[in-house]
């Protein structure tokens, strides 16, 4: 999925399947044949583009065991309706500027590289950029019901509902896991059914752990298990404060582990080590800062500091690394 695939007209397909669902790409450029790709994938959707003479579109597919990971290019977008009501939890990222998402009647902006999520039976209608990429995983909703069965039978089967946004400071953790997946796919080592489990396990404790959702509180007061229930409490500790200056040994003693099995627990449920963990919430903090500055336009020194960095070229090389910009770029498009 580096490289983008080649857009061409679909062809005819005599079994009545579409090419994508025996192939692993396939291209457009008409908006009824995206729509019938789309709604082969995922659901029903309705696409409006900016100019249908000039519409193309790319889609790549690829199970990971119970999770589709969908690779969708569009241009002469600008906006994707879903018709039909989603049968799956879906989490989409776009790759390409920012989205913006209307679902039961509300507005929200999503900026590049930020998890949403939608549930069983949502509509929502998502407006981007003329040239737009998204990268969307799909999974059964029983994927998530196993999971709190298997792991906090206390809560007696309560359903459960994701917010379709994160806090920024909180983004970061389900959106590594999703890009731990996409990379998985790229390595090719998704096809090994261990590996397969592995990773759909991730993303649901992800999930669980890291995304707001209707039992965030009762999951925290049922953790299952010593290590789940520490991992909890840091991911907690570090939502609330990344900025704070506090080592993983600090963090695992006050969870009542020891730090091999802090770092353990966090690759298991997560999918990233605590550093990791840390240094997303913190990036994604920056970035809200300097989009939002709440607490007034910062240099990109202080809001290095702000954040919790402590060297500026490790805090540019690391924004850089996953917003495309530095943070004095970032600062200087802001202000202008």
């Amino acid at each position: 999925m580096t490289h983008s695939p080649r857009i061409s007209p679909l062809g005819p397909w005599p079994d009545g399947r579409l090419p994508l669902l025996a192939s692993e790409s396939v291209g457009t450029v008409q908006s009824e044949d995206a729509e019938r790709i789309l709604g082969e994938l995922i659901t029903a959707h309705h696409l409006d583009t900016t100019s249908a003479n000039d519409f193309a579109a790319s889609f790549s597919s690829r199970p990971v065991g119970p999770i589709q990971v969908i690779f969708q290019q569009y241009r002469s977008f600008a906006a994707i309706d879903i018709t039909d009501p989603l049968p799956v939890i879906a989490m989409t990222i776009p790759l390409r500027g920012d989205l913006e998402v209307k679902i039961d009647g509300k507005r929200v902006l999503i900026p590049r590289g930020s998890p949403l999520v939608f549930n069983p039976g949502d509509r929502p209608r998502m407006m981007g950029p003329a040239t737009a990429d998204f990268l969307t995983l799909t999974m059964p909703h029983s994927l998530v019901r196993d999971a709190l069965d298997e792991h906090f039978p206390r809560l007696g089967g309560a359903d459960i509902a994701f917010g379709t946004v994160a806090s920024r400071r909180a983004a970061g953790a389900l959106a590594q896991a999703i890009w731990t997946i996409q990379q998985s796919v790229q390595s090719g080592i998704d096809t090994d059914p261990t590996e397969a489990e592995r990773l759909s396990d991730m993303l649901v404790s992800s999930l669980l752990l890291s995304h707001p959702h209707s039992l965030t509180r009762e999951l925290y007061l049922a953790g299952p298990s010593a290590s789940g229930t520490a991992v909890w409490d840091t991911v907690s500790v570090l939502r609330d404060a990344p900025e704070a200056r506090i080592t993983i040994a600090e963090l695992a003693a006050s969870a009542g582990v020891s730090t091999r099995s802090l770092q353990t627990g966090f690759l298991r449920l997560i999918g990233v080590t605590p550093s990791e963990f840390q240094r997303d919430l913190r990036l994604e903090l920056a970035r809200s800062l300097i989009e939002y500055p709440v607490e007034g336009v910062m240099s990109a020194t202080q809001l290095m500091t702000r954040v919790g960095y402590v060297n500026q070229g490790r805090f540019a090389a690391d924004y850089r690394a996953r917003f495309g910009v530095t943070p004095s770029r970032a600062i200087l498009d802001r202000v202008r």
